[in-house]
């Protein structure tokens, strides 16, 4: 029969190993943390600019993968303001063949959208003008 007591202090050993081993390691993590703290604003910056080019290759690959345009802005005449500050000319997207991204492209039927004849708030029908048939020139599309 083997000797309790060397069992006994065996384990104190390894107990007391395992203690020294725990103390090191976080000796050596405080060490590098304080390395890496003296550089924070540093890291801060470059994470802040990983993280906006992130966005834009994200934004690049999805209109990629869409097929999708960049809106252009250009001048257009309203064809009636709507109140005496509204001037004729305002800024509007004309959007040809437009789909939401996220249905199933091959059932979804596009649409195109002039915003100048959309028409906001008429109380009563007799107030709404007539509008011109709208044509659509297959220019500018999304697919």
């Amino acid at each position: 029969m083997l000797n309790r007591c060397l069992f006994v202090e065996l384990n104190n050993r390894v107990r007391e190993l395992e203690l020294a081993e725990r103390d090191e390691e976080r000796r050596i993590l405080a060490e590098l943390s304080g390395l890496i703290g003296a550089h924070a604003v540093e890291l801060k910056y470059g994470i802040e600019n990983l993280a906006v080019l992130d966005l834009a290759f994200a934004k690049a690959n999805m209109r990629k993968e869409l097929h999708a345009s960049v809106p252009v802005m250009r001048n257009a005449v309203a064809p009636m303001p709507r109140s005496k500050s509204e001037t004729s000319e305002s800024q509007s997207i004309l959007l040809l063949r437009a789909c939401h991204p996220l249905l199933d492209p091959n059932t979804v039927v596009p649409i195109d959208i002039d915003p100048r004849l959309v028409r906001a708030h008429w109380s009563l029908p007799d107030q709404i003008p007539e509008e011109k048939p709208f044509r659509s020139k297959p220019s500018v599309c999304w697919r």
